[in-house]
């Protein structure tokens, strides 16, 4: 068993979320800190804890996969696994835990720990991630559509890729909800969108999402134009879009 004692830190306290990954067979709750280190750490004010924590959260610059070993969530739940003090922290910290959700994680069999990583997000805003393809266990699309019907008002960021296969359910249709909280939205269907999603006349978000800044929709129609167009910083559209129309909404169209 490989503790911190058997392993030469450098003194530096982010080194402590490293060590589950660099040294595979180290054990984080056996975790006992040598003295030269207690006060450091002991002494860090736990805004800059959090502030390195934080710099493991992005999922959007992390690949989904069975190869990478150590996402954001897990790094995540490593580092609440340092010691008591950490995992209060951590744990007490639902804006954390509301970044971390790349849904291809959270594939197991049981519902335990899904439940209890959307428990930890508390009322957080949410991030969330998804691809779906037919080698996806069937319990991965069902929780991605349980939290977009039940959690839209909470999503911030919004990853979707549908690859291929039957994911019909009318909870897509809230998509069509007004939002106050989204700022990123990007929605992939590689073939044709769920049946709900298939009429010309959606009507995203009611016409209302004032926060949002980044869209990207592929092969999805939606009713144009809309409100929200000129506050985008950023917009990608792959499908049967007239180009006048987007860049000229305000222009009458036959």
């Amino acid at each position: 068993m490989l503790t911190c004692r058997d392993v030469k830190l450098p003194p530096f306290v982010l080194i402590c979320t490293d060590l589950p990954w660099i040294y595979p067979n180290f054990i984080p709750s056996t975790c006992v800190m040598p003295p030269e280190f207690n006060s450091f750490i002991s002494n860090c004010p736990d805004d800059i804890l959090l502030k390195i924590f934080s710099t493991n959260l992005d999922i959007s610059q992390f690949r989904t996969g069975p190869a990478l070993e150590f996402t954001p969530l897990t790094r995540t739940r490593f580092t609440s696994q340092v010691c008591s003090r950490w995992r209060l922290l951590v744990l007490g910290s639902s804006w954390l835990w509301g970044k971390l959700l790349d849904l291809n994680e959270l594939d197991q069999k049981s519902n335990h720990w899904r439940d209890e990583v959307l428990l930890r997000t508390g009322q957080a805003h949410l991030r969330v991630k998804i691809i779906l393809d037919p080698q996806v266990p069937r319990i991965t699309p069902k929780f991605f559509l349980r939290i977009l019907d039940e959690e839209w008002p909470r999503i911030q960021y919004l990853d979707a890729s549908i690859v291929q296969g039957d994911f019909d359910d009318d909870r897509w249709l809230a998509i069509r909800r007004p939002t106050e909280t989204l700022r990123s939205f990007c929605l992939q269907f590689r073939s044709q969108p769920p049946k709900p999603l298939q009429s010309a006349n959606n009507i995203l978000f009611s016409d209302y999402a004032p926060s949002l800044r980044y869209l990207r929709i592929q092969r999805m129609a939606f009713q144009l134009p809309v409100n929200w167009f000129p506050q985008l910083r950023s917009l990608h559209l792959v499908g049967p879009f007239l180009p006048s129309v987007v860049i000229f909404p305000d222009v009458p169209h036959p």
